[in-house]
């Protein structure tokens, strides 16, 4: 257990419901408003309320996650109550009083006298497919008031948030086969009432692992997880399909999309069955292109073969294109990316390999950005032996565009992790580059220098155990609190110097070696090889 000085020590501080920035940045990009404060629960329901015991039942809790640093979702058994006249609603007793296992830590967090009993998380399962917390207290006390939790569907069905934001942002909770879930990250808010009122407070369910698991339910869930985001150099992607206890065997198969319903019946289809809890590996099947998205589906079953319930799980494929050429000089990288998500790994500037696009001037990749990086566990083995790269879309100087990549960085306690900017997602979305650069949410390009300011939100994203998390990069804030500019910053002056004095390569006689350095006369079909033509060495797929 914590000690309760290491509890206070690293409490959070609040921050804004709704905050650009909070949730995915493949959500729309329109600003998200809502009524200041909090809102008055729905008039009470007149019907009697008679509550009985379902006995104790398993609870992970990621609402206390969300108010001290470091601290883990954990699991506790509490009893759980329903109504008998209202067999939807149900309520967790007590859940930071004398069975919970930090009872004593949070001695400091609770009023004089008070043990937090007589405390109810309340769900409505009304619809299993949108659970609501209503405001809960919790026993628990910041700045002098009790803090509450709600979840964000109950926001939006008091209408303080727009129709559609958690089916935006994935933030609905779900009832299925006995098991309450709220997979989705930041699903919940946690705040007093004068916080709330200036629409300030904390992000609840931060691990997407809200988890309440009644007696005899039968758990069916499916965790198609991955240890990193890309496939090897041959079109495999390693994979754990995670399973619930009562999932006898998992069918899997990858397709490039999911509206694919063919692709998704052929699996569902396939003999082949997966044993859950055990690694294995699929292929991508036929060729792809340089960061090409596919998805592993996975399908569960029960003993009786009935289908139970899916998960999806997104990677990449390796970038193993020609068409690059690798610039004389080095490319200084000062990182504000990885270097801002995590304070002890301060990476500050080196140099970087970086090569221009021949058909694309201007369009620049860095190579191997992060392969300097303490604490990266990325496993070759399992991996393969293909580079990751940043991507910079410098065609135009005043729109710089850091597009969506894997990072080739595996940290042990998060994952795999990848970038993404809004003006690469707006480019997508079908934004000219002019309209991007004139609201400022692209980098730019002045005497070689690239630079981002705060206003082109950088993201930087990792996926641990199935849940998808992004987090905004390149800010600080300055004395006052205010939002300045980060240190993000790739400085390609030397590297593009005497590029016109590098000799014509088109001429030399191109040779072979493998990932060894052994020279091959014919390199077989499929295999990565390194191809030399003169001074200049690429790493390509035959």
């Amino acid at each position: 257990m914590l000690a309760a000085a290491a509890l206070s020590a690293t409490a959070t501080e609040p921050v804004e419901r709704c905050a650009d920035g909070s949730f995915v940045p493949a959500a729309p990009l329109a600003a998200r408003t809502h009524a200041a404060g909090p809102q008055k629960a729905a008039p009470a329901d007149a019907a009697v309320h008679v509550w009985k015991s379902l006995g104790v039942c398993q609870w992970t809790d990621d609402v206390l996650p969300a108010l001290f640093k470091g601290l883990q979702p954990y699991k506790v058994d509490l009893e759980v109550e329903q109504d008998e006249n209202d067999p939807a609603l149900y309520r967790i007793v007590d859940p930071y009083s004398l069975r919970n296992p930090y009872y004593d830590e949070l001695e400091s967090h609770r009023a004089e006298g008070d043990n937090a009993s007589d405390r109810y998380i309340m769900i409505d399962a009304t619809d299993p497919e949108n659970l609501i917390i209503e405001p809960s207290s919790i026993g628990l006390m910041y700045d002098g008031e009790e803090l509450f939790v709600a979840s964000y569907s109950y926001y939006e069905k008091i209408g303080d948030i727009e129709a559609g934001f958690c089916d935006t942002y994935g933030l609905k909770g779900k009832l299925s086969n006995g098991i309450f879930t709220f997979p989705g990250a930041r699903a919940m808010w946690v705040s007093t009432a004068s916080l709330d009122a200036r629409g300030s407070g904390f992000y609840g369910n931060p691990n997407g692992a809200f988890r309440l698991v009644l007696p005899d339910a039968k758990d069916y869930s499916l965790e198609m997880l991955t240890a990193d985001w890309c496939a090897d150099d041959e079109g495999r992607i390693v994979f754990s399909p995670w399973g619930g206890d009562d999932v006898a065997y998992v069918k899997a198969g990858v397709v490039r999309s999911l509206s694919d319903e063919a692709a998704l019946k052929a699996i569902r289809d396939s003999s082949k069955q997966f044993v859950s809890r055990q690694g294995d590996y699929l292929s991508v099947d036929g060729a792809w292109g340089p960061n090409e998205k596919f998805y592993i589906v996975g399908y569960a079953y029960d003993a009786a073969g009935t289908l139970q319930g899916y998960d999806v799980n997104m990677f990449y494929t390796p970038d193993l294109s020609e068409g690059w050429t690798t610039l004389p000089g080095k490319a200084r990288f000062t990182d504000y990316i990885v270097s801002n998500i995590y304070t002890d790994i301060d990476l500050g500037t080196y140099e970087v390999e970086v090569q221009e696009n021949d058909a694309l001037p201007g369009y620049y990749r860095l190579v191997d950005p992060y392969a300097r990086a303490p604490y990266n566990t990325l496993m070759p083995g399992t991996h393969g032996a293909h580079s990751h790269y940043l991507y910079l879309d410098a065609s135009d100087p005043d729109c710089v565009v850091l597009e969506e990549s894997p990072i080739g960085m595996v940290l042990s306690q998060d994952g795999a992790m990848r970038v993404t900017s809004d003006a690469y997602i707006l480019v997508q979305q079908g934004l000219p580059k002019d309209a991007i650069a004139y609201a400022k949410a692209a980098g730019t390009m002045k005497d070689g220098v690239i630079t981002f300011p705060a206003s082109c939100k950088i993201y930087a994203g990792y996926n641990t155990e199935g849940m998808d998390s992004w987090y905004y990069c390149n800010y600080k804030t300055d004395a006052s609190g205010n939002v300045v500019d980060g240190d993000l910053r790739i400085d390609l002056s030397a590297a593009t110097q005497g590029i016109a004095d590098v000799e014509a390569e088109s001429d030399a006689a191109v040779r072979y070696f493998n990932l060894q350095g052994v020279e091959i006369s014919a390199p077989a079909a499929g295999s990565t090889v390194i191809r030399v033509c003169g001074r200049k060495a690429v790493k390509v797929r035959m």
